[in-house]
């Protein structure tokens, strides 16, 4: 064999390796049978120190193009190969091959290395050419220990060479240069198994391989105007080098998701660095590393758009782009946390300023409450409409709460903006594996206190109230903590203390007495004034609820022409437009200070009531004492006699015979132009009563003042709708650590504002770029277009519209055999294709079985009575296991 091995036509390196091994090896060697690791090892030994595992292994498997000398058997579960395979070499049983293999690996690797290589020196690799194989070289020479010169090892162009001063005579003294430096110990690894990487403040430094032709090295994210700054960097240095030699790429580091690519002149010896992200601009100088610029971005970019750190991660390693370690970006997303919840802190600030300032240009000091706190100190506080509401981490079906988190939010009805948030959180991951590891260690869960589950860092329990009853005991902290400075523990400045005279909520807790209890409680002065408001939206759902309950346990009320979905739909939404109107009248009247205005607000209640008690006998076609405003019917009579008057007025007919006359034409107009196609429910005097019944029980003279101040918790809706945005809804489990909490900042925040985003960059000195400027401006003017569109009345009649195809495609597929069900397909059910079988009609029916004898029999058991059987008892090993448990979830969860 040759001291030079020519390897310039191998096409990738798993077919320059086996090129290595077919012609390094001498021929007798070639024609016995190998393991890939012993194979791997030899090389690795030898020439490749920074080969990795199973790269020969993976070379063997997937080289198609050698299968002509390439020979495969299996013997004892594990592969073995031939080199120069043909078929006068048997595989009849290895052993002899097996034990020589063992006798070489005990005379050790050094030993093999000269038996199978006995005609090549041990320093004549260092002359092998591997142009693909060159990243597992190392660049350290072994007699020298200098490094070698950039682009040593690179073959030179026709102008290169041109260029290139000639080459000086090398000294006797001084060993050759080669072009791949022998092999010597592999490069450290450093901790995190992070090959050739160094330690840095915010990751890990590590270098890439350099770009190959065939083999892309990744990619990365680099800033515009990158490409003007690298000509600038070669015009400057053509300008310089007195040899006019190119620039060449001679290392590539990444730092986080900023690369580093330095460019060096082999002539004139100097070096240019080229960084891909933006230099760092407006951010405090710290000592150490810095965070990359593009580094800040991304954290912040991603988070902000709802892209978990795993998603981001697993984004940039499908697409090859250099990103940070994942202890990194969790180091990023800390400091991203800390920014969010700051300045989402100051944005309530400065919404709660907004909400009395409004409070107080609309009503000035009509609204004002004064009284002195607990130091002595006179306050003067204004009040005004707030809306409430509450939810969990997860979906709440049937109000069944789950999960380990809950939040309440504070919303204003005025500037339509968060005041304020509570958040519950019963669940820990420290404490949970600091109680798993005192159970594995032989402590019952019985003995263990709170004490026994301290642990270092932040803790994120911070409650013992699940979150099915988390609301209530919000409700109470939050109405301390709008007047109440929690840092100080003194009153809260007077322009941005919250006094909540009406509180919108949904009514399905308690929270909203207790909120107005605990305000009344620390200022005695607004006492007997606040009151709670129904949310509209609900009150309306309530009573829709109750009517489909009365169909579904009536069935005289239920089916065709009666109580239908799309029915009750109509029936609620007439009740709102009833509600709506009285609304409106009683806010004229309110601001008004004549005295004759009660006597008028006392008519409208009246009116508004008779108009809601005659809907459901519209429904059933009686229009006796329907309102000319609701009824179509009227309006078309109504016209049809007003334009036969006009058409003959000498007429003496009565209003009723010209009514008979013409009640075709009324009744054909009627099904043009009204609901359901003039079609009205079956309904008697009794179902008529029943199910005015089931209005009036929720609605009356009592509450309806209250009703018809139509004010909405719709805000705090909307709130939670963003939050499951950020949050994924109940997809991905938050519930371990601060992240939801987190997401209820930054979803305030940007309800608030719709550049709150810039705030939170501007926190940790992020300069916002054009691109990014024209395309939130663009997706803001998006946002007030959708708001205005959306208030038109074209977009609500489609919406409506919407709203009844949906209802009818419900009920028309509620009773289809292909629904979806739970627990449709019996997990027993093979599923596999049969031929229907044809089942025949009993012509008897099935006697019962007896209770006694369990057979079926007629006529009285001519058996003995026999004892009835009787539950199998639980033992006291079970009940020592459940008490554990239930100890076990009170330790974590509280009781």
């Amino acid at each position: 064999m040759s001291s030079q091995l020519d390897l310039s036509f191998a096409t990738s390196a798993y077919h320059e390796i086996l090129i290595l091994l077919q012609r390094g090896l001498p021929r007798t060697n070639r024609r016995l049978w190998y393991r890939a690791k012993d194979l791997e090892s030899m090389i690795r030994e030898r020439c490749l120190p920074s080969l990795p595992e199973r790269f020969l292994s993976r070379a063997l498997q997937s080289n198609q193009s050698n299968k002509s000398f390439l020979g495969v058997n299996r013997y004892q579960n594990k592969f073995w190969y031939c080199l120069e395979y043909d078929s006068s070499i048997p595989f009849d049983s290895p052993k002899d091959q097996i034990l020589e293999r063992v006798a070489m690996r005990t005379r050790g690797l050094n030993s093999e290395l000269e038996k199978a290589f006995p005609d090549v020196p041990s320093d004549q690799f260092a002359g092998v050419e591997f142009y693909h194989l060159k990243e597992y070289r190392t660049s350290i020479h072994s007699d020298s220990g200098t490094t070698s010169a950039p682009g040593a090892d690179r073959p030179r162009t026709g102008g290169q060479a041109a260029r290139s001063p000639p080459p000086q005579p090398k000294s006797t003294n001084t060993p050759a240069v080669p072009t791949l430096c022998p092999p010597c110990a592999p490069a450290p690894v450093t901790p995190d198994n992070k090959p050739n990487g160094t330690r840095w403040k915010n990751g890990y430094k590590s270098e890439l391989p350099l770009p190959k032709p065939g083999r892309p090295v990744g990619l990365a994210i680099t800033s515009i105007g990158k490409i003007s700054e690298a000509i600038k960097i070669a015009e400057e240095h053509a300008q310089q080098c007195y040899w006019k030699a190119p620039l060449e790429m001679t290392k590539i580091e990444k730092t986080g998701f900023e690369t580093t690519e330095t460019y060096g002149c082999v002539l004139c010896k100097k070096d240019y660095i080229i960084k891909s992200g933006p230099s760092h601009s407006g951010a405090k100088k710290k000592r150490g590393g810095q965070t990359s610029e593009i580094s800040k971005i991304l954290s912040h970019s991603s988070h902000a758009s709802a892209v978990t750190p795993q998603q981001l991660q697993e984004l940039c390693d499908q697409a090859g782009i250099v990103r940070p370690s994942n202890s990194t970006i969790g180091e990023m997303m800390k400091r991203r946390k800390k920014a969010v919840k700051w300045v989402a802190n100051e944005q309530l600030r400065k919404n709660r300023l907004a909400h009395n300032a409004v409070i107080k240009e609309r009503h000035g000091s009509d609204v004002n409450v004064v009284f002195k706190d607990s130091d002595g100190i006179e306050h003067i506080l204004c009040c005004g409409p707030v809306s409430s509401d509450g939810g969990g981490e997860t979906r709440a079906y049937n109000h069944h709460i789950t999960g380990h988190q809950h939040v309440t939010v504070i919303y204003s009805c005025l500037i339509d903006a968060p005041l304020g948030m509570r958040h519950h959180q019963l669940s820990c991951y420290p404490c949970a594996r600091t109680l798993t590891q005192l159970i594995a260690s032989g402590k019952r869960a019985k003995d263990i206190t709170e004490d026994d589950l301290r642990h270092e860092g932040q803790c994120n329990r911070n409650t013992k109230h699940s979150p099915a009853v988390a609301e209530e005991y919000a409700m109470e902290d939050l109405a301390e903590y709008l007047l109440i400075d929690p840092e100080t523990g003194k009153m809260r400045p007077d322009d941005e203390a919250i006094l909540a005279e009406y509180v919108v909520a949904d009514g399905d807790t308690k929270g909203p007495k207790r909120f107005i209890n605990k305000q009344a409680e620390i200022v005695p002065a607004f006492d007997n004034r606040a009151m709670h408001i129904p949310d509209i939206g609900h009150f309306i759902k309530c009573i829709s609820g109750g009517l489909h309950k009365l169909a579904q346990q009536n069935s005289y009320l239920r089916g065709v022409n009666l109580l239908e979905a799309a029915r009750i739909k109509t029936i609620c939404s007439d009740v709102s437009g009833v509600l709506r109107w009285y609304g409106l009248k009683l806010k004229e009247l309110s601001i008004s200070k004549e005295p004759s205005d009660k006597a008028k607000l006392d008519e409208y209640r009246k009116e508004a009531l008779a108009r809601i008690k005659n809907i459901i006998p519209h429904h059933c076609g009686d229009h006796t004492n329907c309102s000319t405003n609701d009824c179509t019917m009227l309006k078309l009579e109504r016209h049809v006699v007003c334009k036969f008057r006009a058409e003959n007025s000498d007429s003496k007919l009565t209003r009723s015979e010209i009514l008979d006359k013409h009640r075709g034409d009324i009744t054909k107009a009627y099904v043009e132009t009204s609901r359901f196609n003039g079609k009205v429910m079956s309904m008697g005097k009794s179902g008529q009563e029943t199910c005015y019944k089931e209005i009036s029980k929720r609605l009356d003279e009592s509450n309806i003042d209250r009703v018809a101040a139509t004010m909405t918790s719709n805000g705090c809706e909307n709130f939670f709708g963003m939050l499951s945005k950020y949050s994924h809804g109940k997809r991905i489990f938050w519930g371990q650590s601060d992240s939801w909490e987190i997401f209820q900042f930054l979803v305030a925040g940007k309800k608030s504002d719709d550049h709150f985003e810039d705030a939170v960059q501007a926190y940790d000195g992020i300069v916002s770029s054009a691109v990014r400027d024209v395309n939130l401006a663009r997706q803001v003017r998006k946002k007030q277009r959708d708001r205005l569109r959306q208030q038109t009345d074209a977009y609500k009649q489609r919406r409506k519209v919407r709203q009844y195809a949906k209802i009818k495609d419900v009920v028309k597929n509620k009773s289809a055999s292909a629904r979806h069900r739970s627990n449709k397909l019996s997990p027993k059910d093979s599923c596999t294709s049969q031929k229907p079988k044809v089942q025949k009609q009993s012509t008897r029916k099935r006697k019962p079985r007896c209770k006694n004898c369990q057979l079926a029999h007629s006529g009285p058991c001519i058996e003995p009575s026999y004892p009835e059987s009787k539950k199998k008892k639980t033992t006291k090993k079970e009940k020592d296991e459940m008490e554990d448990l239930e100890e076990m979830y009170n330790v974590l969860y509280g009781n």
